[in-house]
């Protein structure tokens, strides 16, 4: 798929350019018991959605814009948790028509949603990169994906990670 036959109605768009052990800390809990502020709450299930032109990694924070007729319900369903956080991940060139759960890696990112804005045909919103989470269960196959993911303490080996992601991009 050339870079000219990418279609904005069906993708969502990353704005701008920029296993070892895992926990899953309890909400209002962190991996070491102590209490946390609701905002650093990391979900055991979130809603998940994928992303065509480029990785998004922990610590970036970016516009993303999403079509609004595919993923509307998941941004519904996404406001209406506590934490207000959806998982991302790369997929590459991969059609809405062939998207499958095995199109998704098992790795992607929790970004926290922020200044969500609807217009006619896309949602727009700030996506600050949270932390890397690895799926382990896909409880929706189908759209609005949700899946239970674990977050690992830190990656294997996070800069051949980030090339392998960058590879898969070009």
């Amino acid at each position: 798929m050339s870079e000219h036959d990418w279609n904005a109605d069906s993708h969502i768009d990353v704005g701008g350019d920029t296993a070892q052990g895992e926990e899953t800390p309890q909400q209002g809990q962190s991996a070491s018991g102590a209490m946390v502020p609701s905002g650093d709450y990391l979900p055991e299930r979130i809603y998940l959605l994928p992303i065509h032109n480029r990785p998004f990694f922990p610590a970036q924070v970016q516009p993303l814009i999403i079509q609004r007729q595919r993923w509307e319900e998941t941004m519904q369903r996404v406001a209406n948790t506590p934490h207000h956080m959806v998982g991302v991940a790369f997929i590459g060139d991969v059609s809405m028509e062939e998207m499958s759960p095995g199109s998704f890696p098992e790795i992607g990112t929790a970004v926290k949603v922020h200044r969500t804005q609807s217009e006619e045909h896309q949602i727009q919103f700030i996506a600050q990169g949270m932390r890397r989470f690895r799926i382990h269960r896909w409880l929706s196959k189908t759209p609005p994906y949700l899946v239970e993911v674990s977050y690992p303490r830190e990656p294997v080996d996070a800069e051949a990670a980030k090339k392998r992601a960058l590879t898969r991009c070009r």
